[in-house]
């Protein structure tokens, strides 16, 4: 089964580890921030159902945008599995053609020299990689029957090149198409990588700005511990760290620490 990169496994891990957070400790955020709620004049006071509401609503969208990021990556996962399968294809069809093109060429240098080879597009040695000798082959095949002939050879057989043509013909079909099916995949592959960096981008602007708020709300409520768990450092945002257990983040913060949490007591001497 295809597996996600570890950078967006890091990214889907840190994602779940805020969205764990909220739901583990939904009640205490609320209740922190309805403490303060309750602080301000009467008239300038929200609603609890609005403060759950908004909660919820950072979490879903951290979650859907997750999920949105993982669907693309398996789908890009899944067009890079496609591309082996058309490359052998197109290997094994590149090879008798290289085959049989050689001894066209050769049959016509025999027969009919220099002037036959540059007549039949057969000039320069055949290609080795399989798009170039795919555009070579159709270019001989194209030109002898264009200027079909029968020559006598010298040894009681005739070169008919309209024949030469069709051996060509019967070979460079099935390379055609494969070469057609793996230009098909890279641009579906392209596409798919393309979705895919789109999505990245859009969950690294949520997870930041939704962790950050998650943090900040965490903060107001009375929690700076738990602002600290969800905090979204640079190597998170990137994918280069997996997400946390309960240590504090102390690398790469976004967010300043909190001005108000109260500082560690000194160590006693024993």
């Amino acid at each position: 089964m295809a597996k996600m990169s570890v950078q967006v496994q890091n990214w889907s891990d840190n994602a779940a580890h805020v969205v764990s957070s909220l739901d583990e400790n939904f009640e205490a955020l609320v209740q922190g921030l309805m403490k303060r709620n309750a602080a301000l004049p009467v008239g300038q006071q929200i609603d609890e159902e609005v403060i759950r509401m908004f909660a919820r609503w950072l979490g879903s969208t951290l979650e859907h945008q997750t999920g949105s990021m993982i669907a693309a990556e398996m789908a890009y996962i899944e067009e890079q599995a496609d591309d082996p399968a058309v490359r052998e294809r197109r290997d094994a069809a590149a090879s008798p053609l290289a085959v049989c093109v050689t001894r066209t060429r050769n049959r016509v240098s025999t027969v009919l020299g220099d002037a036959g080879l540059s007549a039949y597009g057969l000039k320069e040695l055949v290609p080795r990689t399989a798009t170039e000798l795919a555009e070579y082959a159709r270019v001989a095949m194209t030109l002898l029957l264009a200027d079909s002939r029968q020559v006598p050879d010298g040894t009681g057989g005739i070169l008919d090149t309209a024949v030469l043509a069709a051996s060509i013909g019967m070979l460079h079909a099935p390379l055609d198409e494969a070469l057609r099916d793996l230009r098909k995949e890279q641009r579906q592959l392209e596409a798919a990588m393309l979705r895919r960096d789109t999505e990245v981008s859009e969950w690294r602007l949520v997870y930041v700005d939704g962790a950050t708020a998650f943090a900040s709300l965490y903060r107001m409520a009375g929690h700076p511990g738990l602002a600290a768990r969800v905090r979204p450092t640079t190597r998170r945002a990137e994918g280069r760290e997996p997400a946390p257990g309960n240590e504090v983040p102390d690398d790469g913060v976004i967010l300043p620490e909190d001005p108000g949490a109260p500082e560690a007591p000194p160590a006693v001497e024993p």
